[in-house]
C-alpha cells in the first residue's frame, strides 16, 4: 500500500475492497465515494480531468467501457490486488 501514498483514489459507494478498504478508510482525504448511475464512467472521466489519480474497478468491465468510449490508447491498468 506504501505505492498509494499520495494518489487520490476514485471508489464505488458501499464497495468493499479488502485489505484496501481498510488503507482507504485509514485518511478519507485521499478516496472520492460515488453512487448511482455510471460510477465506471464518472471515475473514468474524473481520471481524464485530473480530478483523481486512480480509481478501483473490474478490469474486464473497464477495458470494455475504454474500447466503447474509444479510450483505449489514453489509460494503462495498473495495481495487482487479487478479486476478493
Amino acid at each position: 500500500m506504501d505505492s498509494l501514498e499520495g494518489v487520490s483514489i476514485g471508489a464505488i459507494a458501499g464497495y468493499k475492497y479488502g485489505a484496501l478498504s481498510e488503507y482507504m478508510s485509514s485518511d478519507t482525504s485521499i478516496v472520492e465515494h460515488l453512487s448511482g448511475d455510471k460510477t465506471d464512467l464518472r471515475n473514468l472521466q474524473k481520471v481524464a480531468l485530473g480530478r483523481i489519480d486512480a480509481f478501483i474497478d473490474n478490469p474486464d468491465t473497464i477495458a470494455f467501457l475504454l474500447k466503447q468510449e474509444g479510450m483505449s490508447e489514453q489509460f494503462r491498468f495498473a495495481g495487482c490486488l487479487d478479486p476478493i
